[in-house]
């Protein structure tokens, strides 16, 4: 792991300092034209305005103004050059952030799916066979029944299962063999949305929003009443 680790920083850090370089590169060639864009224009219109006022054809005043308006475009024009460093700073990560805004959920709703209706709460899993990697597999023809209303705990060792029996039952993987079912309804024939209102995930990692904690306690419900976030307090043994 840790080999695999090193190499991927290797690699990571190959591309954040081929992206530092040729932004080093360019703002080392672009600032040079620019001081010499914004000197030369500064010359040019301080010779041609003095060759001007010999002529009486400009006045001092209006030279002065000449080369503030000047001054004035010679600052978004350094900005560019800024800019471009910038733009090449952020190319070595664009890649990583394109992949992540373009990843498409790979377990979606069926399109005749219906709205999980709970009446008792039954689970049930139907010889429920996964593996994450194709290879290992972390439950094999797994059967058991949940009653509704009833506390129930799984109870193992670590990778025995306990995680992906919960992470199969929300669906955020689908098994590879057996059926899932909520009241004897597959949970693959409900919508997402449905089935996952429906459960209430509490990590072994408690973080707290910014807020009261009834807002904590609410959160993702903001329309409850004070009645229902005590009962909730109630239940958990928080008071």
């Amino acid at each position: 792991m840790e080999n695999f680790e090193s190499e991927r920083f290797q690699k990571r850090n190959k591309i954040n300092q081929e992206a530092n370089l040729n932004a080093a590169r360019n703002f080392s060639l672009f600032g040079p034209i620019v001081s010499f864009i914004n000197y030369f224009g500064l010359a040019i219109v301080v010779a041609f305005g003095a060759w001007q006022t010999i002529g009486g054809e400009m006045t001092i005043g209006m030279i002065a103004t000449f080369l503030i308006y000047l001054r004035l475009l010679q600052n978004p024009i350094r900005r560019v050059s800024r800019l471009m460093n910038t733009i090449q700073q952020a190319a070595a990560a664009y890649d990583r952030i394109q992949s992540v805004l373009s990843e498409r959920p790979k377990i979606v709703s069926k399109p005749d799916a219906a709205a999980l209706n709970v009446t008792k709460g039954d689970i049930s899993f139907d010889h429920v066979t996964f593996s994450y990697n194709d290879d290992k597999e972390a439950l094999k023809q797994v059967t058991f029944k949940l009653a509704g209303g009833k506390t129930t705990a799984l109870v193992g060792k670590s990778g025995s299962g306990k995680t992906t029996i919960t992470n199969l039952l929300t669906r955020f993987y689908s098994p590879d063999y057996g059926t899932i079912s909520i009241d004897g309804t597959p949970i693959d024939h409900v919508t997402l949305e449905s089935l996952r209102s429906q459960i209430s995930v509490v990590s072994q990692d408690i973080y707290l929003v910014n807020g009261t904690i009834r807002e904590n306690i609410a959160y993702g419900t903001p329309e409850i009443d004070d009645l229902a976030v005590k009962k909730s307090c109630s239940d958990c043994k928080s008071r």
